[in-house]
C-alpha cells in the first residue's frame, strides 16, 4: 500500500489529489515511480503546465506518481490550471532538500535544483525556459527535453532510461557529483 507524503509530517504543505489518479492508474500504486516537477518560485513561462499537458496527453500521469511544486509567486490562474491535473501538489514548501530524496526523478530547469537532486542521488531531466539555460545544463552534463515545448519522445526515452536501468543509477550519479563531474 502506498502511503502519501502526508504520513511523514509534511501535511500542511501537501495537497493530495491522488484518489482518482490512483483508482485509474495502469499499475499498482506500490510500484509506481515518483516524479517531482519543479520550476522555481514563479514559473513565469508556465513550464509546469506545459509539461503536465504533454504528460497527460501521453498517459504518463497514469503511469507515474507525479507531484508538482507550486512556488510563492505562481499566478492564481497558473495554480488553478495545475490543480486540474491528477497530480500531487506541494504548495510553497520551506525547502526542496527535504522533499527531493523521496522521489525517483526530478524534472526542472537549470539552476540550483538539479545539483541539489544529484547530490542526494536523484536523477534529473531538464526542461528549460530559454536556450541559455539549456546551454548551461548541457555544459553541466544534464539531459534535457527541450526549451519551452517539451519533446515527448525524448522525455519518454529519458524516463525509461532512468526507471528501466538495472544498475544503481542513484549511486553512480552521487559519485559523479561528489567527484565534480557535473
Amino acid at each position: 500500500i502506498y502511503i502519501p507524503p502526508t504520513a511523514n509530517g509534511r501535511g500542511k504543505n501537501w495537497i493530495g489529489n491522488f484518489s482518482e489518479a490512483y483508482r485509474t492508474s495502469k499499475m499498482p500504486i506500490a510500484y509506481q515511480k515518483k516524479i517531482l516537477i519543479t520550476f522555481g518560485g514563479e514559473d513565469p513561462k508556465n513550464l509546469s503546465e506545459k509539461l503536465l499537458s504533454v504528460m497527460e496527453r501521453e498517459g504518463l500521469l497514469k503511469t507515474y506518481n507525479v507531484s508538482v511544486v507550486i512556488g510563492p509567486l505562481f499566478s492564481k490562474e497558473n495554480i488553478s490550471r495545475i490543480k486540474n491535473f491528477k497530480v500531487g501538489i506541494w504548495e510553497q514548501p520551506e525547502s526542496l532538500d527535504s522533499i527531493i530524496p523521496d522521489f525517483d526523478l526530478v524534472i526542472t530547469s537549470y539552476g540550483n535544483t538539479p545539483f541539489e537532486a544529484v547530490s542526494v542521488g536523484v536523477p534529473v531531466v531538464l526542461f528549460n525556459p530559454a536556450r541559455y539555460h539549456r546551454k548551461l545544463g548541457r555544459k553541466a552534463g544534464f539531459p534535457d527535453v527541450g526549451v519551452e515545448r517539451p519533446k515527448i519522445r525524448k522525455l519518454k526515452k529519458l524516463i525509461s532510461e532512468v526507471f528501466d536501468d538495472k544498475r544503481d543509477l542513484k549511486a553512480s550519479l552521487k559519485k559523479k557529483y561528489q567527484k565534480g563531474k557535473f
